[in-house]
């Protein structure tokens, strides 16, 4: 079967990445859709632990609004698993046509995708079918478009990406003193990478885009070195990160007294400067009024992609200190949640 675009260069977000994003699992009390003529949705996820709990709970949503739900599971992929590193996605013709029957049957006003995979399969085989995404990361290329309109013209949803633009001016208040910063990614990640390094044109700072690879991430911590980087921003990207390079990342700033900012409070507590998140019952609330804009008749595709309105952000102080940082008061106040504060 020939690789859909949403999975351009075998693109799929890990288990350990999406413990990374975290806090996924009670989402759904924020989802819901006036229905004042019920509609048949169908909520299309894969078998991951995490996406399974987020699309249950927007099943639950949309029934309790009037709308008749269908919940279908793709095929696992063989051999994954919800280990750490575990890929999730299906791999044959034949089990994603058995599974896609029920949709096919259900003839659904709008398809609403969990995650990158199922996504990615709604992509190749309901092209017509207006459909709502959530928990996509790097969407940019997961669109395949510069601008964020898809090649798909009845799709649209909510990215957990921050958008460009805040990420550059956050991290310039957080840390003046980066002048040159390194964006890791791999060609799954390339066209987000692109877009924060466009962000910077006009800003006191330099983006310099550096490819890595997972299994030789030690060239990427080189790279930031020869490019003379005065910090790293992480995209999350299961090509690039796993825990163990995560920690040489963390390390690499701590020793050489550079700013790491990264995709998650999670990454942040464990020692990156600081980081920036999508709010997690406002990313699903934004996907409901998505998903009711369609519902009631409005084009996906001209909806496009959006990104959180809401942004959580994260600060290590104690990182800060190690790596003689000295953080404005207001930044700090404004945090969400603040890391080694002493007490």
């Amino acid at each position: 079967m020939a690789r859909p675009a949403w999975n351009a260069g075998g693109h799929r977000l890990s288990a350990w990445i999406l413990r990374a994003l975290g806090g996924w699992a009670a989402l759904g009390a924020g989802l819901c859709w006036a229905a004042d003529d019920a509609k048949t949705v169908v909520v299309l996820v894969t078998p991951h632990r995490v996406y399974r709990e987020v699309a249950s709970s927007i099943e639950t949503a949309i029934g309790a609004k009037g709308h008749r739900c269908v919940l279908v599971v793709l095929p696992r992929s063989s051999g994954a698993s919800d280990d750490a590193d575990a890929e999730d996605t299906s791999t044959t013709d034949a089990s994603v046509t058995e599974a896609l029957k029920p949709v096919v049957e259900a003839k659904p006003a709008l398809l609403v995708t969990v995650g990158t995979p199922a996504t990615s399969i709604a992509q190749t085989h309901f092209k017509t079918t207006p459909t709502v995404f959530c928990l996509v990361p790097n969407a940019l290329d997961a669109l395949n478009a510069d601008d964020g309109q898809s090649t798909r013209r009845a799709l649209t949803g909510v990215t957990t990406d921050v958008a460009p633009i805040e990420q550059i001016d956050w991290l310039l208040k957080v840390d003046p003193r980066c002048k040159v910063l390194g964006v890791l990614h791999s060609p799954s990640s390339k066209r987000t990478a692109e877009a924060v390094q466009k962000a910077a044109t006009d800003r006191p700072i330099k983006v310099v885009l550096i490819e890595a690879q997972r299994d030789e991430f030690p060239k990427a911590i080189d790279a930031l070195n020869d490019k003379q980087c005065d910090g790293a921003l992480m995209l999350a990207d299961a090509k690039v990160y796993n825990s163990a390079n995560v920690q040489r990342l963390l390390l690499w700033g701590v020793r050489q007294k550079k700013a790491v900012f990264a995709f998650s409070a999670n990454i942040v507590k464990a020692g990156a400067l600081a980081g920036q998140s999508s709010e997690n019952a406002a990313l699903v609330r934004q996907t409901a009024e998505l998903a009711s804009k369609v519902l009631g008749g409005a084009d996906a595709g001209k909806l496009g992609l959006q990104y959180p309105a809401v942004v959580e952000t994260a600060i290590n102080e104690r990182t800060a200190e190690m790596i003689g940082c000295s953080i404005d008061d207001r930044v700090l106040r404004a945090a969400t949640v603040r890391f080694g504060a002493e007490k």
